[in-house]
């Protein structure tokens, strides 16, 4: 009896297909990102993508929603005064773009045209705007 290939088992194939998208959005822009070609670098197939993701809206909206957390976190992260954060603040955005151009592109640009029907991009907005705000806030 002849055995088929066995495929690599993801513990949590919804992350790995977000990590995936993540790696051709680098590679190539958010461009043509699609769940089949998320699944295939994922080494997945193609079927199971979508019992984790309804559509490459949600896959978008999720590789989207990994970067403004990642965004926020570099926020919170930057100590000192009001002045010294606001300054910070600017200095850690403009690094986060700098370093990452694709992936910014993508978390402002259209990919998503309703932000609001994702929570998972929602509850991520919801806590970047904050940190970036606060800068500015305290700055005063």
């Amino acid at each position: 009896m002849a055995t088929s290939p066995r495929r690599p088992y993801h513990g949590d194939l919804r992350a790995a297909l977000v990590a995936a998208a993540r790696s051709l959005v680098v590679a190539e822009d958010a461009e043509g990102l699609t769940l089949r070609r998320a699944a295939a670098t994922a080494g997945v197939p193609h079927t199971a993508a979508h019992r984790h993701l309804a559509d490459e809206a949600a896959l978008v909206a999720a590789v989207a929603a990994q970067g403004f957390d990642e965004l926020r976190a570099s926020a919170e992260a930057v100590p000192g005064g009001p002045l010294d954060r606001l300054h910070g603040i600017g200095r850690a955005y403009v690094g986060f773009a700098a370093a990452n151009p694709s992936l910014h592109r993508l978390m402002f640009g259209g990919e998503v045209p309703r932000r609001d029907a994702h929570v998972e991009l929602s509850d991520a907005l919801a806590g970047t705007v904050p940190a970036l705000a606060d800068a500015g806030l305290a700055a005063r």
